[in-house]
């Protein structure tokens, strides 16, 4: 006869919430430079020895941490015509990623997958998973006749959100309609 499994203590999953929490509040505002589990004890109130019950280390924290937040992105706008279609998404995700609460996490996510290969690895799978809905717009235009044969959908959708992650990452200039409209009269044709 085997034994029911044990309720979870509901400390647990409150408890975690709060680690995670506090890492992504220091690693907002101090980077991934100055984040260390010392701090995220401080910060959350919980002991270090309980941090590391839970996660083995710095960067498995911050993985969790991030994937707890599973920031949303823009669905794909169905229009018929691949610019419209595009310059929404576009819109959209310029708005994200500028105003949405975890926009600041990705400087910090980024400085942090240089160093880490794990970290490196959720950062490009996080890219590719929310790069689909652009792709496949770019897809479904090359289909409709809309985009030039032979037109490689995920390269064109990495060189579009790549050119608004550069504004808002490192130019620091404005990732605006004008912006967009200019970008995507450069890189679509009519």
């Amino acid at each position: 006869m085997s034994r029911p499994e044990p309720e979870l203590d509901p400390r647990i999953p409150r408890t975690r919430d709060r680690v995670r929490r506090a890492t992504l509040d220091l690693l907002a505002e101090r980077g991934a430079g100055g984040l260390t589990i010392e701090a995220v004890a401080q910060r959350s109130g919980v002991a270090k020895s309980t941090i590391y019950r839970h996660w083995p280390g710095l960067s498995p924290l911050i993985l969790d941490s991030f994937k707890s937040v599973n920031p949303a992105f823009p669905e794909r706008p169905s229009t018929g015509h691949v610019g419209e279609e595009a310059q929404i998404f576009l819109t959209e995700l310029a708005r994200t990623i500028t105003q949405a609460p975890w926009a600041p996490l990705m400087v910090a996510l980024a400085d942090a997958a240089e160093r880490d290969d794990e970290l490196r690895d959720l950062l490009s799978a996080f890219i590719t998973q929310r790069r689909a809905p652009l792709r496949d717009i770019l897809a479904d235009g090359v289909e409709r006749g809309q985009l030039p044969a032979g037109t490689d959908p995920d390269f064109l959708a990495g060189v579009l959100g790549g050119a608004l992650f550069y504004r808002r990452l490192i130019s620091h200039e404005p990732v605006d309609d004008a912006f967009i409209r200019q970008l995507l009269g450069l890189c679509l044709p009519g």
